[in-house]
C-alpha cells in the first residue's frame, strides 16, 4: 500500500517505520531538508523500551517544502504533525500531490481542526486517536516507550468499509493495535478531556505520568481538573461519565509511569505546545456555555507563560 506520512516527530517516525517494515510503500514529508537527508542516509531507528531491542528501516523521504503538484496517488496520507502546523497552505500542498481516492488520517491532539481539514480535503477525511507512546531522540531515532491502541473513523460514523478494514489488517500487521470506529467523535473528546487534566500538570510540575498519582497535591489537581471537565462534558451531552473519566487518568497514567507527556517535552525545549488545541478548545465550549472553569483557565495561563519564558533553565 502507497502511503504518504506527514509529519517526522515521535509518532511520524515510528509509523513510518512500522508500516515500511510491514512491506508498505512510505514516504516521509519532513519539517527540513537536513531531517529528510539524515533519514535517507541513516534510515530509521526504533527501539523497544521494553524489550531493549531496535531495528533499522529504510524509508524515503523529503521535506515538505520541496513537494511540488507531483502525481504521487497514495491510498492514504496520514497527517500526523502538531494540530497548530496543520494550516490551510501545508494541507493545500499535500493535497495537489494526490488523487481523488486519496484518503486522509488526522492525528492530531485536541478539536477543531478537523472542520478546518475537511474544508479543503473533502469528505475522505478520518479522524485517529491513538494511545501509543514514543519518544523522538533525534531526526532518525525514536524510542516506542508504550504499547497503546489507536481508534480511528469518520466523523460521521458508519460500518468500517473494506478499504478501511484493508487498512486496519495492514496496521496490526504493523504492530498496531487498532479498532475502526463508528463513533470517534466520543473518541476525540475522551483523549481531550484526559489531555487537559494530564498534559498541563506534567508541563508545569515537570514530571513524568505517574508521578501525577504519587504525589497527593498533583493528584488532588488531577481530580479537580476532571471535575471541571466533566461539567462541560454533561452540558454538551458528551457521554462521558466522570466515575468513568477518573478510572481513565489513572489507567493512563499508570501504563504511561515513565513517559514524558509531549507537553512537557515541548516547554523542556522551549518549544510551542498544544495548549491552545487541547486546554484552549475546551475553555472556548466551555465559554459558548457560559461555564467557568477556573482551574482549566489557571493551567492554560501557566503554560502559555512558560511558552513565552522559553525552555526551561
Amino acid at each position: 500500500m502507497r502511503v504518504i506520512i506527514v509529519g517526522a516527530g515521535s509518532l511520524g517516525l515510528l509509523w513510518a517505520g512500522r508500516l515500511q517494515a510491514a512491506g508498505n510503500r512510505v514516504l516521509l514529508l519532513t519539517r527540513t531538508s537536513e531531517q529528510a537527508e539524515v533519514i535517507r542516509q541513516r534510515g530509521i531507528t526504533i527501539k523497544e523500551a521494553g524489550s531493549g531491542k531496535s531495528v533499522l528501516v529504510h524509508v524515503s523521504a523529503e521535506p515538505l517544502a520541496g513537494m511540488r503538484e507531483r502525481a504521487l496517488h497514495p491510498e492514504w496520507v496520514l497527517l500526523m504533525v502538531k494540530q497548530h502546523q496543520l494550516g490551510e497552505e501545508m494541507l493545500r500542498q499535500v493535497r495537489n500531490c494526490c488523487g481523488d481516492q486519496t484518503r486522509w488520517i488526522c492525528f492530531q491532539n485536541g478539536i477543531g481542526h478537523m472542520e478546518r481539514a475537511a474544508a479543503i480535503l473533502g469528505e475522505s477525511l478520518y479522524a485517529a486517536v491513538t494511545t501509543e507512546a514514543a519518544l523522538r531522540v533525534d531526526g532518525c531515532h525514536v524510542i516506542h516507550t508504550g504499547r497503546g491502541k489507536t481508534e480511528w473513523g469518520r466523523l460521521a460514523g458508519g460500518q468500517a468499509k473494506d478499504e478501511e478494514k484493508k487498512l486496519a489488517a495492514l496496521w496490526r500487521k504493523a504492530g498496531f493495535a487498532n479498532d475502526v470506529s463508528n463513533d470517534i467523535d466520543t473518541a476525540i473528546w475522551n483523549k481531550l478531556l484526559v489531555n487537559a487534566c494530564i498534559n498541563p500538570l506534567t508541563a508545569l510540575l515537570h514530571i513524568r505520568n505517574g508521578q501525577l498519582l504519587q504525589l497527593a497535591h498533583a493528584s488532588a489537581m488531577l481530580r479537580e481538573l476532571a471535575n471541571e471537565a466533566c461539567l462541560l462534558a454533561r452540558m454538551l451531552q458528551k457521554p462521558i461519565d466522570c466515575g468513568q473519566l477518573w478510572a481513565r487518568l489513572v489507567q493512563v497514567c499508570e501504563a504511561t509511569a515513565d513517559n514524558q507527556s509531549s507537553m512537557l517535552q515541548d516547554v523542556s525545549l522551549g518549544r510551542t505546545t498544544e495548549i491552545d488545541a487541547i486546554t484552549g478548545a475546551l475553555l472556548s465550549e466551555a465559554e459558548k456555555q457560559r461555564l467557568d472553569l477556573p482551574l482549566h483557565r489557571t493551567v492554560y495561563r501557566m503554560v502559555k507563560a512558560l511558552e513565552e519564558r522559553g525552555a526551561y533553565r
